[in-house]
């Protein structure tokens, strides 16, 4: 399963980090046949409610893929978003614009252990890290926004797990 998880991050903003979604989505279809249906795109930010903090991309958009169990996605932000409520987008490919997936509050989430995750180094740490968790059911780009303006604090705390939870990926695939 692939998942990359893109931050509005210091010195980022959101055409920096649209541009970021676009250049990996156009090399994952280099290798898509005609026969296979895919569905190349612009992601653009037509319809996006709020300032989106975190895009993901999950699975290869653009090949209609849908999962016969929801999967849990968890989006890790910074600490000072707890109890917020932010709203979760999914990009309509066939329209370009972004619609509505419903919503998540920022909560601490606790990881099941320490077999998953890890910062980039490799190191796992199993502590709690603030995230927000939705589900879905198909392969998209997904983006969690939080109302109000950009900041510079937006994207995964060095807490380790963070971003898309690979616990999901490996219980339910």
């Amino acid at each position: 399963m692939l998942a990359t998880k893109y931050n509005l991050g210091a010195g980022a903003n959101l055409g920096t980090m649209l541009s970021d979604v676009n250049s990996d989505y156009d090399k994952n279809l280099l290798q898509c046949g005609v026969a296979e249906g895919c569905v190349d795109t612009v992601v653009n930010g037509n319809g996006l409610v709020g300032t989106p903090l975190n895009i993901i991309k999950m699975g290869i958009p653009g090949l209609n893929l849908t999962f016969s169990k929801p999967v849990s996605i968890i989006i890790g932000v910074d600490p000072e978003y707890l109890g917020s409520t932010f709203v979760v987008q999914t990009f309509d490919i066939e329209n370009s614009v972004w619609v509505d997936h419903g919503s998540c509050t920022v909560k601490m989430i606790i990881p099941p252990s320490t077999e998953h995750g890890g910062d980039q180094y490799g190191v796992t740490r199993p502590i709690a890290y603030a995230g927000c968790e939705f589900t879905t059911d198909h392969a998209s780009f997904f983006s969690a926004n939080v109302l109000g303006a950009e900041t510079e604090n937006a994207g995964v705390p060095k807490a380790g797990v963070g971003g898309t939870s690979l616990y999901w990926f490996e219980k339910y695939f």
